[in-house]
């Protein structure tokens, strides 16, 4: 939801918000489920902030819902209304007429002052469903002629994620801080905005669209674009400078936004600064009275450290006033240096069953640059001797890849800093990924175990017994070994040696997986070695289905 409404464009990573540069406040009182109790107080908290500590508040993101009627819930709504604080909820992913089965919270009306019992005026609740990106009505989406009020893109929405990632996910929860994000970017070029012209703007400049004609009380989407319009002057005119995120290198572009169409900005309006020297300002890109302008900063051979740039008073002239009303400062850092990285190395991933015959491996790698740090790193791939191909970038340095038991692999990995260096290729070692059925004549059974065979197994078939102290023994040589078994309540418990050594005993009576990976070994380099699993009697079955190696 946040990266949905704020998270900062224009620098080439991940995703990018409806409002780079909103304040978000957030308020958790759901962990799987939450209660509505702690919802009014998240609520009131909210309001709070702004009736008694002045925080300039005009909007909550409400991307939850159910059905559980609450007075206490709609009062708080209509509280967080009197101190025009607008509720953008989402309309539900049941597929429902939400004016036949009612939604809360998006259901709920708040046109009723809280403090007064007065008509408001207007119904503080924007309730919002999901459109996809051809603009029909998500399957999944609830909808309603009264009840729901617009739609917004709400299918394979990409966005920040937990854990420094970025994913794509669907729903209404993701629709409704499309409108949330619009409202604040409206908010924030306007000198004083209200809920209600705010909300009026919304649906003003909303678009038509045949698949919510109704189905939404104002049959159309929001057009964040056309809500511009409503900004105003309302004073000098304000200013947001924006540059590369965390870093930068020659040339510097830096991005200036006025809050209204500007006419006279110039190269001689700005003045550089920082620690980094040889630069100077080459351009101002734009046209006279629009609101958005570039500013191209270069150097023949700058120096690590930091560059600023600042735009002088009442150096612009706005619609009624000069602008800005004091000089406004930004500052980036200056990074000259690639990155450097560490080959990755690969192990064979425990704790998940096979990917149908594909072996989940796990890749990590490291990287680092002195200056403005690892933005991402680029994960590379070279099957069969082939040349590099990109596999995926990603922020942190490990990530799962599943590949077929055949041919040879390699993995190579680029770091990127936030200037935008890239490192060379760090290219790890080359492997065969193979599976060992348990038919294999590498594998070694004293005593006979016996044979069982489903389409669940990795080869279709498996080997198994009860009688403890039976062993299996694998011969090979490889980087890694890992066993493929059957995890179930009735299974019992292996104990594997390595080399003639106990090196883990493994309780298989766990819920159902078949072709699941359960013991991993990794070795710095290719070596012959012997694994032998041991069947501990008077525990139940033990599964041996495969051997995953790396040869």
């Amino acid at each position: 939801m946040a990266g949905t409404i704020g998270a900062q464009g224009g620098n080439h990573y991940g995703s990018v918000g409806m409002n780079w540069a909103v304040t978000m406040i957030p308020l958790k009182f759901i962990d799987g489920e939450g209660a509505v109790d702690d919802a009014v107080a998240a609520l009131d908290y909210l309001t709070a902030l702004k009736t008694e500590h002045g925080l300039n508040v005009i909007a909550s993101n409400n991307s939850w819902g159910g059905a559980e009627e609450s007075q206490a819930l709609e009062d708080a709504i209509n509280r967080g209304g009197d101190a025009d604080i607008l509720f953008v909820a989402s309309a539900g992913n049941d597929g429902d007429d939400n004016d036949a089965v009612e939604h809360r919270p998006s259901g709920l009306v708040c046109d009723t002052r809280f403090d007064t019992s007065a008509p408001r005026g207007y119904d503080c609740v924007i309730s919002v469903a999901s459109i996809n990106a051809s603009g029909a009505l998500s399957s999944f989406s609830n909808y309603g002629a009264t009840t729901v009020d617009i739609g917004a893109p709400g299918e394979q929405i990409p966005s920040t994620y937990p854990g420094n990632d970025f994913v794509y996910l669907s729903g209404t929860s993701m629709a409704a801080p499309h409108v949330t994000g619009a409202l604040a970017l409206l908010a924030s070029c306007q000198a004083a905005p209200t809920a209600d012209g705010l909300q009026q703007s919304l649906y003003d400049n909303a678009v038509a669209t045949a698949s919510l004609a109704g189905k939404t009380s104002t049959g159309a989407r929001v057009d964040a674009g056309g809500m511009m319009a409503d900004c105003d002057s309302g004073g000098p005119p304000r200013v947001l400078m924006t540059a590369q995120a965390a870093g930068t290198d020659n040339p510097a572009e830096f991005w200036v936004w006025f809050s209204e169409g500007v006419t006279g900005l110039a190269i001689g309006d700005f003045t550089r600064g920082g620690s980094s020297m040889g630069w100077s300002i080459d351009a101002v890109g734009g046209t006279a009275g629009t609101a958005s302008y570039s500013v191209d900063v270069l150097a023949t051979s700058p120096t690590a450290g930091t560059l600023s740039l600042t735009l002088a008073a009442g150096s612009v002239d706005g619609l009624t006033l000069p602008g800005p009303a004091a000089p406004v400062t930004l500052t980036t850092k200056v990074d000259v240096i690639a990155p450097t990285a560490v080959a990755p190395t690969t192990s064979i991933k425990t704790g998940v069953s096979l990917s149908g015959s594909g072996i989940p491996l796990q890749v990590t790698w490291h990287g680092s640059d002195a200056e403005t740090g690892i933005n991402y790193y680029e994960l590379l791939y070279s099957q069969n001797g082939g040349g590099w191909q990109s596999l995926t970038t990603i922020v942190s340095p490990s990530t799962v890849v599943v590949v077929p038991p055949t041919g040879k692999f390699r993995f190579g990995v680029v770091a990127v800093d936030f200037a935008n260096h890239g490192s060379s290729i760090y290219g790890g070692p080359t492997f065969s990924p193979r599976l060992i059925q348990e038919s294999a004549t590498a594998i070694s059974y004293p005593v006979t175990w016996s044979k069982g065979s489903s389409s669940l197994f990795s080869g279709s078939a498996v080997r198994y017994t009860s009688t403890g102290g039976r062993t299996a023994t694998y011969s090979f040589t490889g980087r890694a070994v890992g066993l493929v078994t059957t995890l179930a309540l009735s299974r019992g418990k292996v104990k594997i040696k390595l080399d003639g050594v106990l090196v883990a005993t493994i309780d298989l009576g766990k819920p159902l997986a078949y072709r699941r990976l359960v013991w991993s070994k990794t070795f710095a380099a290719v070596k012959a070695h012997k694994v032998q699993i041991i069947v501990v009697g008077g525990y139940g079955r033990v599964d041996l289905d495969a051997f995953a190696v790396l040869k």
